[in-house]
């Protein structure tokens, strides 16, 4: 989990244990001489109270939370996982971002010159005051 670097500077890959992860990683990809193709397949947002929010949902709320994740994944698109992270670490992982660890590490190892999002929608249970985001994206 990169949850517990929120609160700290700099780069998740300076952590020795996700850099070494990294390149090995990087370094399986390359040996392995194959063409590879990653999915990361994982929730997005998770908001309301269900998840331990206090603010009620509201068409405004639930629009709030759109606006958070389509900045998440306009940062993802640039393949930049730095930038991916900085945006989630703004706002404190406010909406609990479900794989944020598995889509860093994929920008990180990926080798993409851009992304691009396919779809983005979201679940919403009034009943059980929830809602969780989810997205397609596609990188080339």
């Amino acid at each position: 989990s990169l949850h517990g670097l929120l609160d700290e500077e700099g780069s998740p890959s300076s952590v020795p244990l996700i850099r070494n992860f990294q390149e090995a990683l990087k370094r399986a990809l390359q040996e392995s001489g194959k063409e590879v193709c990653f999915i990361a397949g994982v929730d997005f947002s998770h908001v309301g109270a269900q998840f331990g929010d206090a603010d009620p949902l509201s068409d405004a709320y639930i629009a709030e939370v759109e606006k958070t994740d389509r900045a998440v994944l306009a940062a993802a698109e640039t393949t930049d996982a730095d930038a991916f992270f900085n945006v989630i670490r703004q706002g404190k992982d406010r909406t609990r971002i479900c794989g944020t660890s598995s889509i860093y590490t994929m920008l990180n190892v990926l080798d993409a010159q851009r992304g691009e999002l396919l779809k983005y929608d979201q679940a919403v249970d009034l009943e059980a005051g929830s809602v969780v985001s989810f997205a397609s994206m596609v990188f080339c």
